[in-house]
Order: structure tokens, then C-alpha cells, then sequence
């Protein structure tokens, strides 16, 4: 892959036989963002890469900075167009020489205390950045402007065309969004600490579709306090595949020391959910023992235990 800065300058097309006035061959073509399917999006940039289209072609590789756009130099030709932010720090890229296997990927993730904990069965691995992404394709570059199909336009896509060179891309958000809620916790003062994990999400997607690709991890994340009696954690992922269950396991240290391991099957809730890039999964139910007199301060330091420590406990939570 060839990695160019915005402010090298490229050869211009040579095509002698063809004068259009009024277009400045030295100004390249004006990339521009429109966020109407994104308009909370901030990334600090765009990555922006053109795949040739044409024999033996290279392709061009553009950082441009903020949301807005920004002015690129190529060479005449038939390209293929991906953009994202680049503003990730966990996500990692691979098979990157076609935009049909472009895809984001994340590396393994742990959990603390995780040689003492009843892991899942499936890989553990780290929860996506926000990914934001947009393409178009059959762009032609010529001397006398651009023509284009634009992808991912709310009203569609359709063919466009422009003399002055302005090639508008419409990014849109393609990691999910995905919110654990835990309602009506019986006594949940006696919580020490709780970690969670999702199993049955996809391990990547495809960048320019944002389509899940195969295979099952699980993702770890944080829950917290939410009101008197309730539970709630949030984290990113590529997605769930058709055919994956999706188990929730709620990892609870009790201020006695006691540790419970809890179990709920959500995959109809995730399944189901109106919007699979925003997916919100609601049990209730959830019962603890009462806390001791002497379990009010919480305990501090480690545990010196080890898996069959764990009282793992399967159970039907009330689906609300």
C-alpha cells in the first residue's frame, strides 16, 4: 500500500487532446463528509483510501483531519472509495488490498483475576472503538471532473457527476451499540464488585458494509450501580452472526467474599432488538443474599481462590 500526506503533490493526467477550461487540474478532487446518518459524529479524521479499479494500479492512501473534508491528488483513472475515522485505538485492520475484505478486528482482552474465574468457552477479546464508515464506487477521474455512484446516502444511491471534482461521501456508524440493564437487584448492597460478559459476538466486520464477519468471541465489560436497585453496563461490539447464542454471564463479589457466578440466555432479546446497531438487553430478578452486619465496609486487597470458588448458578431471569 502506497501512504501519501495530503500536502505531496502528484502528477496531473495527461491527456493533451482534451481542454476543460474552468477546472484547476492543480486543486484534485475536494473530498467532502456529510454526517446526516452520523450528526453526533466528532472524529478527529478520515482515512481515506481510493482502490484501483483499472490493471496494475496502486492504491492511494489519504489521512485527512477533523470531520469536514479536505483535498486529495490521484491520478486519472477508475477507483473504488472507502473512508473511516481514524481515530481508533483498539481496532486493527486486515486483508486491506481489496475493499470487499477490508475488515476491523480487536485483539484477545482479559479479565482481572482471570486464572481463578470461569471463563466462557469462546476467546475473549477487546470491545471495538465507535467505527464510522462510507464508500462510493465507480468513480472516474478525468480530466474534466468526476463521476461517481455514491453509497450510503439516506435517499439512496444514485450516479453523480461533478466538473469541479467534489466527491461527497456519507459516513455512517458501523459498530453496534450495546446496553446491558440489570432491574430490581434483591439486596444489592451486598455487591463488592461485578464484571459481565456477552458471548456470541462477531469477532470483526467488514469495513466498507460494516457486515459481521464469522466466528464467535465474547466481550467483556463494566456494570455499574444504576438507582437503588438496579445494574447497567455499555460496550461496542461488530455485531452478532445468525446462528451464534448469546449468553450473559454476570460475574458478582459478594462483600463476604462470596462469589456468584450468574447466567441468562438473552439471544432472543438480541435477536429481536428493533435496531441491531443499538441493542438494549433487560432482565430482572436478580437475587443476593441478605448482607451481614460485617459486611458493610467493603473488603479490600485480593482473593486467593481459584475456579470451583465460583458458585455458578443458571437461571431464567424474567425477560422485561
Amino acid at each position: 500500500m502506497l501512504s501519501m500526506a495530503l500536502t505531496v503533490f502528484m502528477l496531473s493526467c495527461q491527456h493533451k487532446d482534451i481542454a476543460c477550461p474552468g477546472l484547476d487540474a492543480g486543486d484534485g478532487i475536494k473530498v467532502l463528509f456529510d454526517w446526516t446518518s452520523a450528526p453526533d459524529a466528532a472524529p478527529d479524521g478520515m482515512t481515506v483510501l481510493f482502490f484501483p479499479l483499472d490493471a496494475d494500479g496502486r492504491i492511494w492512501h489519504f489521512e485527512i483531519a477533523g470531520r469536514e473534508g479536505g483535498r486529495v491528488k490521484l491520478p486519472c483513472g477508475h477507483y473504488m472509495v472507502l473512508a473511516y475515522n481514524n481515530d481508533t485505538y483498539d481496532i486493527y485492520f486486515r486483508d486491506t488490498g481489496s475493499i470487499s475484505t477490508y475488515e476491523a478486528y480487536t485483539l484477545s482482552a482479559s479479565m482481572p483475576d482471570a486464572s481463578s474465574v470461569p471463563l466462557p468457552d469462546e476467546p475473549l477479546r477487546r470491545q471495538p472503538d465507535e467505527m464510522y464508515s462510507a464508500m462510493a464506487t465507480d468513480l472516474h477521474v478525468t480530466p474534466c471532473g468526476i463521476t461517481y455512484v455514491s453509497s450510503g446516502r439516506p435517499e439512496g444511491d444514485c450516479l453523480k457527476g461533478c466538473s469541479q471534482s467534489v466527491l461527497r461521501l456519507y459516513p455512517r456508524r458501523i459498530t453496534c451499540r450495546y446496553t446491558c440493564m440489570v432491574e430490581d437487584v434483591e439486596n444489592i448492597s451486598s455487591i463488592r464488585s461485578i464484571e459481565a460478559v456477552l458471548t456470541g459476538m462477531a469477532p470483526a466486520e467488514t469495513v466498507a458494509d460494516g457486515v459481521p464477519c464469522t466466528g464467535s468471541v465474547a466481550i467483556p465489560f463494566k456494570m455499574s450501580l444504576d438507582g437503588d436497585d438496579g445494574l447497567c453496563g455499555r460496550f461496542n461490539s461488530f455485531g452478532r452472526n445468525e446462528g451464534n447464542g448469546n449468553m450473559l454471564m454476570l460475574y458478582v463479589r459478594l462483600k463476604n467474599n462470596d462469589k456468584k457466578l450468574f447466567k441468562v440466555d438473552v439471544t432472543s432479546q438480541a435477536v429481536n432488538a428493533p435496531d441491531p446497531k443499538n441493542v438494549l438487553l433487560k432482565v430482572r430478578g436478580l437475587h443476593l443474599p441478605e448482607p451481614e452486619p460485617s459486611d458493610t465496609t467493603d473488603v479490600g486487597g485480593g482473593f486467593d481462590v481459584g475456579v470451583e470458588d465460583w458458585e455458578t448458578i443458571i437461571i431464567d431471569l424474567t425477560v422485561g
